[in-house]
């Protein structure tokens, strides 16, 4: 599930690096605020989003790159 949360997140900043409310990218795939928090966890352990603020999240170089690789 992360992996499609995290092309979601892609696809929803056209490729650029773009801040989003984590939130809306999980209701966009069909999670819940929990599942959201945790998918969001285990991408920014991973290098693949940063975190900023509360609820807003960036991917990062690295997200990008892994998510075009995958495509």
């Amino acid at each position: 599930m992360s992996d499609e949360f995290l092309r979601k997140l892609y696809e929803m900043s056209d490729g650029d690096y773009k801040i989003f409310d984590r939130y809306r990218v999980g209701s966009e795939v069909g999670l819940s605020n929990s599942q959201t928090d945790d998918i969001i966890d285990d991408l920014h352990n991973m290098g693949l989003i940063k975190k900023i603020g509360e609820t807003k999240i960036l991917m990062t170089l690295e997200g990008k790159q892994d998510t075009e690789k995958s495509k």
